[in-house]
Parts: structure tokens; sequence; C-alpha cells
């Protein structure tokens, strides 16, 4: 690297001397200004090889490390681990589908049972509604021919009670009239018995 220019701020001292001192500052100023890019241009010319770089061998160790990682087939095993978690996920995804079938199809089987149900109760309080008006109908029926032959009885017992009243009052009549007729034969002759006894069985 070469050395600055140290004759360049000499130069300044020629101005003249009726110079302002904010222009002979202004001036020092950028002198230096462009002492310092000169400098710095050296500087950036000096540089050297590549591989003196640190840049270079951090790319350098970059790329050994990727080489070693393909070497030793992490590259593939990072591709079956993915692979793997792939086909997992679609077991799970499978596994999921199954079981949102099997709970759709229990669904629509509870669902069926439901109205089932419900149309078993119905027609079981149809049939108990049906069941409880024939009994009564059965009952107001039997109600009716028990009334019935009950009165019929009572009837047949009044006729009966009726024809033995009527059957003794024929017999007392008829023991009335026997005695009588036996009264009157006895003060009478025999015609007239006759008479009376024929007249006495006509009457019967």
């Amino acid at each position: 690297m070469s050395a600055p220019n140290d004759n360049a701020p000499i130069a300044q001292t020629d101005a003249p001397a009726n110079t302002p001192a904010g222009e002979a500052t202004i001036g020092i100023e950028g002198v230096s200004a462009t002492n310092k890019t000169v400098a710095e241009v050296e500087h950036s010319s000096d540089v050297g090889p590549f591989y003196t770089d640190p840049t270079f061998w951090v790319g350098v160790g970059f790329l050994l490390f990727v080489a070693v990682l393909i070497y030793l087939g992490v590259h593939k095993a990072a591709a079956k681990a993915l692979d793997d978690r792939g086909v997992k996920i679609k077991h799970d995804l499978d596994e999921a589908a199954r079981l949102r079938a099997e709970a759709e199809a229990l669904l629509a089987q509870a669902e069926a049972r439901l109205a089932g149900s419900a149309g078993d109760a119905a027609r079981i309080v149809e049939q108990a509604q049906r069941n409880a008006r024939e009994i009564a109908e059965q009952g107001s029926r039997d109600l009716d021919a028990l009334i019935a032959r009950r009165s019929k009885a009572a009837e047949e017992r009044i006729a009966a009670s009726e024809r033995a009243a009527e059957a003794a009052l024929r017999a007392r009549a008829v023991d009335m009239a026997t005695a009588k007729a036996r009264a009157v034969l006895a003060g009478s002759d025999a015609g007239t018995q006759t008479r009376l006894t024929d007249t006495a069985i006509a009457a019967l």
C-alpha cells in the first residue's frame, strides 16, 4: 500500500492571504475527504486472493456439511420420514372417514329405531283403545244379557207364583164347592144330587 500524499495539504497554504477563514476551513476539509477516498481505493486494490476471504471458507464449510449429510443418507432418511408421516396421515384420514361412516350408519339405525318405536307406540295405543272399546261393548252386552236373563227369571217366577196361587185358589174353591155340595147333597134326594154333581163337574 502506498503512503498518502503528504504534499496535498501544503498546496492549501498558497491560498491568497485575503481568503476568509471560513473558506480556508472548507478547503482543508475537502482535501482531507479526497485523501481518505484515495486511501480507501488503494486499500481495496490491495485485497488478497479469494481463499483469504472468510466468506469463501464459510461457503466451503456449508457445501462440505451438505455433502456429508448427502453421504450419510440424511436426505433419504428425511424423505423416508416424510413419506412415513404422509402414509400415517393418510391412514389416519382413512380411519377418520371409516369412523365417520360408521357413526353415520349408527345414527341412521338409531333414527330408524326411534321412528319404528314411535310407530309401535302409536299402534300399541290404538290397539289398547280398540281393546278397551271392545271390552266396554262386551261388558255392556253381557250386562244387557244378564239383565234380560234375570228379568226373564223374575217373570217366570212371578208367572209360576201366579199359577201356584191360581191353582191354590182353584183347589180352595173346589174344596169349598165340594163341601157345599156335600152339605146340599146331604139334604136332597137322589135326583137333585145327580144334577148338582153334573153341574159341579161342568164348572170344573
